[in-house]
């Protein structure tokens, strides 16, 4: 039974694919529990912006441990607890490897599918999530998929405009959004229209 100021996860999975997203049953920060006060400011907010920079370094010869690095410096463990690589591979399976880890020499390149995976945890503001897929594509390879499936590429396109101008991240161009949410951050699950955004 959910109930209204309880923290709560949902998503979807299909095979190849999932989508989650945390936050809080509650209208505004008013309704939260004494413990998550702050919760935008000091904890899903600086996900946010640690994520938005995550996605600025995701480019076709970065290191997995620079990307590592990002979010260990943003996102100390301390306070956010981030357990499992931050970003892996996905097949058909939901978790296949990773090439993000501390030190890890593992160049990203054209192909690689990866989840957005950063998972961080914390005793009084629980979690927070934009966990999609993306795919990771030079210009041969979006040249293919443009050619052979159009209406694919026209939704990645939109997509990315919508991380580019709505919300204001700095995307390379190798990243091709999957889901309809992309980076799409509703901290209070009971006022959907509001959204992490760089921009007014």
């Amino acid at each position: 039974m959910i109930r209204k100021g309880d923290p709560f996860s949902t998503n979807i999975g299909y095979w190849g694919s999932n989508s989650c997203r945390a936050g809080w049953l509650v209208k505004n920060e008013r309704d939260l529990p004494a413990q998550a006060k702050g919760y935008t400011d000091h904890f899903a907010g600086r996900y946010f912006s640690a994520m938005a920079e995550w996605f600025k370094n995701l480019k076709i010869g970065v290191k997995g441990g620079v990307l590592a690095g990002i979010i260990d410096d943003l996102l100390p463990f301390g306070e956010f607890g981030i357990y499992l690589n931050p970003g892996h591979l996905i097949h058909y399976d939901e978790w296949l490897s990773s090439p993000i880890y501390k030190g890890s020499e593992i160049e990203i390149q054209s192909g690689m599918y990866f989840q957005v995976d950063v998972i961080p945890e914390s005793k009084n503001y629980y979690s927070t999530r934009m966990e999609d897929g993306i795919i990771i594509a030079d210009s041969v390879l979006q040249n293919e998929l443009k050619n052979d499936y159009p209406e694919v590429y026209r939704r990645c396109m939109k997509r990315r405009n919508f991380m580019i101008n709505e919300l204001g991240f700095e995307l390379p161009d190798e990243i091709l959004p999957l889901s309809n949410i992309p980076a799409i951050v509703p901290p209070f699950f009971l006022n959907p229209g509001m959204i992490f955004s760089f921009k007014t």
